[in-house]
Order: structure tokens, then C-alpha cells, then sequence
């Protein structure tokens, strides 16, 4: 009986060392797939937009080459007030660009205090942006049409709202995240029709790595990341 107790004890032991071997080997695979992400983000994408994009919460990775925050506005001259950030990126080489325009959650006005001065006359956040768009490129903007997407990573989940417009051999590809009472974001990637497949890949990782407020606070330190792997470092542009 005690040869039996015996042998029943180290098969136990043998079973729990496999399933830790096993729990191992899948963290370490995890670790080595993020990494090699970490690296594509780095070879295709741009370190994290500053510019009034940081202190907004904002993280935004712009496709490689892209320089900016550009001093104006590239798209088109806006209204004052209609948005409340409005950065633009740059290729000037490949005449492309990323334009991003957002409206910042609403702070709450504290019991006993005055509520805040009325904001210029703004409509919806999309229609807005959609009017734009209409405005800038003398094209129809029916924003009906535009469709889901869900962009996924490692580390991060995203989901827009993806509308493509084209005109005079240019491509204008927009993604909506526009939450109301908090983030409304549009990322407007143009670029000359031609260059789809050498930005497509480039697009998506700008896409996957995109965050807001909480989020974005712990990608721009890279928290995140260091969470995961061990490892302190740059942030990679990715958030839970």
C-alpha cells in the first residue's frame, strides 16, 4: 500500500510539472509573439504624436514618414471651435497624410459653480466631420455608408466606424471612433490612389495601436507593455 501511495505521489508531481511546463512555454510564445509585434510597430509606424494629442489623451501612432504635428491644419481651414484638436501628419515625398480631428469629453462642472461658457454651434460629431470632408474634396459624403471595422492586435481591440472616398486619383480612407460624453475621433488617412498596398499594412497598425483617455495614458508610458513582458521600455503604441 505504501509502494501505491508512493507511486500515486510522484505521478501527481510529474502531472503538475507538466501543466507548469506547459503554462511556461505558453507565456514565454506570448512574450516572443509580442515582441516581434513590437517590432513590426516600430518598423512601420511612427513613436506616438505629440503635439496637442499627449495632454488630450489621445495616442496615435502615424504611418512611417509621416512628419508632424504640422504647424496649421493640413486638410482644410476650419471653423474655430467646431473641433476641439485638429493635428496633421505629412509625407511629403509620397503626398500623403493623416489628419485627425476629435471633440474631448465634456468636464463636469462641480456642484455650486457656474456652468462654462456655451460652445460655438457644433452638430454631430460625424456630420461635422462628414461636412468636411464635403467641403475639402467636392465630393458627396454619405456617412450612411460607412461600415465596421474591427481592428485587433496582441495586446489591444479596436472598433470603427470605415468610410473610403475617392476623387482625382487620390484615396481618402476614414475611421470614426466617436463615443458621445466622451472621445469622438476621426483619423483621415489620403494618399494618391496608387500607394494602397505599400500603406495598407501601415494603416492598420496605426489603427490597431489607437487609444483614448485611460488607455492612451498607460500606452504613452508604455505601462502596458512592461505589464506584460517584464520589461520596461518604449511604449509600443498598444493598450488593454
Amino acid at each position: 500500500m505504501r509502494r501505491v501511495l508512493v507511486l500515486l505521489a510522484s505521478t501527481t508531481l510529474l502531472l503538475a510539472g507538466g501543466c507548469g511546463g506547459k503554462s511556461y512555454e505558453t507565456r514565454l510564445d506570448r512574450t516572443l509573439d509580442l515582441k516581434r509585434y513590437i517590432r513590426r510597430l516600430d518598423e512601420n509606424v511612427l513613436a506616438a504624436a505629440k503635439g496637442k494629442l499627449e495632454p488630450n489623451l489621445i495616442y496615435v501612432r502615424p504611418p512611417m514618414n509621416m512628419e508632424g504635428p504640422m504647424k496649421e491644419f493640413a486638410m482644410t481651414v476650419l471653423e474655430p471651435g467646431r473641433f476641439d484638436v485638429a493635428e496633421s501628419y505629412v509625407d511629403a515625398e509620397k503626398k500623403s497624410s493623416l489628419h485627425v480631428l476629435a471633440r474631448l469629453p465634456k468636464p463636469k462642472t462641480p456642484a455650486g459653480k457656474k456652468a462654462p461658457a456655451p460652445e460655438p454651434a457644433r452638430g454631430d460629431f460625424v456630420d461635422d466631420v462628414a461636412a468636411e470632408l464635403a467641403k475639402t474634396y467636392s465630393i458627396e459624403v454619405d456617412k450612411t455608408k460607412a461600415k465596421e471595422e474591427t481592428k485587433k492586435s496582441l495586446l489591444n481591440i479596436n472598433k470603427f466606424k470605415h468610410l473610403t472616398l475617392s476623387t482625382g486619383g487620390k484615396t481618402i480612407q476614414v475611421y470614426f471612433q466617436a463615443v458621445k460624453q466622451s472621445y469622438e475621433v476621426a483619423l483621415i488617412f489620403e494618399y494618391p490612389s496608387e500607394e494602397i498596398k505599400s500603406l495598407n499594412s501601415k494603416i492598420d497598425l496605426t489603427l490597431e495601436s489607437f487609444a483614448t483617455g485611460e488607455m492612451a495614458r498607460r500606452a504613452f508610458t508604455g505601462k502596458d507593455v512592461e505589464e506584460e513582458t517584464g520589461e520596461g521600455g518604449a511604449a509600443p503604441g498598444v493598450a488593454f
